[in-house]
């Protein structure tokens, strides 16, 4: 007689330890956070410091880096070219190339604009030209990473103009000139209605090897007021246009993106690709930082994905 197994809920993966020492604990709301250095760093135990408005490079012993561009950190005067009033808009580092790259936003001016800019361990900062962005198109974007071709990519789920409807966006970076390219992001027959920015899609994490992101709106803690422990989110699969905005993630096994110690709700706003893994971030509550295997989230993603019937 066949045995039949019961519904097993898919589990989050256990963080996995970097291959290299780094600081990165005691975060606070999600205004600063420590990440490896570069992979040709002079030495173990180097880090870089992202903070809302600055980054900032350390080595093993704490020491602050001051070649080149690193000296006094990068700053918002560094930006060249526009006031720049929300200028660290996402980042990302390589694997193999030994740089950091980082989209520059400005929000002075009407559209608004975004610029990618590099910076490697000597303090060279190559900053390409302003690229402006279509009449009312959103700008929140996330999962800033390398696509097969070499070029640089985020998504954006909100607005593609000033219309209501909208399939997303695609940022995609000519990693080569700065060149940006803004295509629809979901099929021709998909359209959301984002009347409320927590409703837009920015996904933390994504696309999995079936095309699925996820974005992580909050961690919702047992003590909260008539809530269980979970992970508040949103799934959708890109090749399909088929998600939903409204879920609860898989969050029983402790080994989850963020533990918060004063809040009740914490907004995981931001998914950053770095060296090859998966780090998470939060914008509320005393945080540290995980860091997951790619390889374990894309499994995670793609179960949560076939269990709740979008693949």
């Amino acid at each position: 007689m066949p045995i039949v197994l019961g519904h097993r809920e898919p589990k989050w993966p256990s963080p996995v330890p970097f291959p290299t020492t780094h600081f990165h604990t005691n975060l606070t709301a999600g205004t600063e956070r420590y990440c490896p250095g570069f992979p040709n760093d002079d030495g173990p135990g180097y880090s870089i410091l992202i903070g809302g408005n600055f980054l900032r490079y350390y080595n093993a012993t704490g020491t602050v880096i001051t070649s080149g561009a690193w000296n006094g950190g990068i700053i918002q005067g560094d930006i060249t070219g526009s006031p720049h009033t929300y200028w660290l808009k996402d980042i990302y580092m390589d694997a193999t190339d030994n740089k950091l790259y980082f989209i520059a936003g400005d929000a002075s001016t009407t559209p608004r604009k975004l610029k990618l800019c590099t910076i490697d361990k000597a303090g060279n900062l190559v900053q390409h030209a302003w690229q402006t962005l279509g009449t009312g198109m959103d700008w929140q974007s996330g999962c800033l990473q390398k696509s097969a071709d070499g070029n640089l990519f985020s998504i954006c789920g909100g607005l593609e103009d000033a219309s209501v409807w909208a399939r997303g966006i695609k940022f995609i970076w000519n990693i080569s000139n700065g060149a940006l390219t803004t295509p629809p992001w979901l099929p021709a027959n998909t359209y959301g209605h984002h009347s409320n920015t927590n409703l837009s899609f920015r996904p933390c994490f994504g696309p999995t090897l079936n095309d699925i992101y996820v974005d992580i709106y909050g961690i919702i803690a047992s003590y909260a007021v008539n809530q269980g422990g979970g992970l508040a989110g949103k799934i959708i699969n890109a090749s399909t246009g088929r998600g939903s905005m409204q879920m609860m993630l898989p969050y029983s096994n402790g080994r989850g993106p963020e533990i918060g110690l004063d809040t009740a709700y914490n907004t995981v706003d931001r998914g950053t690709y770095w060296r090859g893994y998966w780090l998470p971030s939060a914008s509320s509550g005393r945080t540290a930082n995980h860091i997951y295997s790619i390889s374990d989230m894309n499994n995670f993603v793609d179960s949560v994905a076939r269990d709740q019937g979008y693949l």
